[in-house]
């Protein structure tokens, strides 16, 4: 398995240039700051860091998990697209580690790439505007993307099954965008409803259940009897089931 790991860690590096996209954000995030500053003084607005980087922190985790979801899209229906799929499972693990391993290292990277905005956005924050307690504000930043990764990883999980059933690049990114442009509206509708609990995209909004105001916001918990316990075992649930359909087709799949 760590063979494999190292392999699809490799190939994700070469392809995706998951570098180039932090470079890219990290100006993004920075000319981000620079506006900010012209339009506080010119409105004579305060700013603190804590929420900007809050804030700041909301705009990037959804361009992330665009970024996730292409990745994860792409890591299995490219090797069908170049032919390499057969190649890759005459070796002699089995599909199912071969699977398992692509849709680790998706995960792996997207956290890794996820968290390093995110401190670099808490930096951007204190140098700009200053941190009026600085281990507090950090540990905030860093409780907030804990709150956000489920988010992103089910989509992400979406895109990956997807991709493994139908072995379509389009298909993969449209299908997951359209449910996560949807998401809301499914939301208000189920939400009506006692089965709506058992409705994955009401339990994506973590940050709900936080005490922390910075991380909660304005938002509350779409059903008074809602818990994050509750939220963390649908989400898991439906992370199962999408893994295990995608390595369920893959494995009756007749490749040669």
């Amino acid at each position: 398995m760590i063979s494999l790991l190292q392999n699809e860690w490799l190939k994700a590096h070469k392809k995706h240039k998951a570098w180039l996209f932090l470079v890219v954000m990290g100006f993004l995030l920075i000319m981000g700051a620079v506006l900010v500053i012209i339009f506080s003084n010119r409105f004579n607005i305060e700013v603190s860091g804590i929420t900007y980087s809050i804030n700041a922190a909301s705009v990037f985790t959804t361009i992330i998990s665009f970024y996730s979801i292409v990745i994860a899209a792409s890591s299995v229906t490219s090797e069908y697209s170049e032919g390499t799929i057969k190649q890759l499972f005459i070796r002699a693990h089995s599909r199912t580690s071969i699977l398992l391993s692509k849709y680790m290292v998706v995960n792996i990277l997207t956290f890794a790439m996820y968290y390093f905005l995110i401190v670099f956005n808490f930096l951007i924050g204190l140098l700009f505007f200053g941190m009026d307690a600085f281990v507090e504000d950090f540990i905030t930043n860093l409780v907030n993307g804990l709150y956000h990764y489920p988010n992103i990883m089910f989509y992400m999980t979406l895109a990956f099954m997807i991709g493994a059933v139908t072995k379509s690049m389009g298909l993969a990114t449209g299908l997951t965008f359209l449910a996560k442009f949807s998401s809301g509206p499914v939301t208000l509708l189920v939400s009506m409803y006692e089965w709506g609990k058992y409705i994955i995209f009401p339990h994506l909004t973590l940050s709900v259940y936080s005490e922390n105001q910075y991380i909660r916001g304005l938002s509350e918990p779409f059903m008074s009897d809602s818990s994050l316990g509750f939220s963390l075992v649908i989400i898991v649930l439906y992370l199962l089931v999408l893994v295990g359909i995608s390595l369920g087709v893959t494995e009756k799949r007749d490749i040669l």
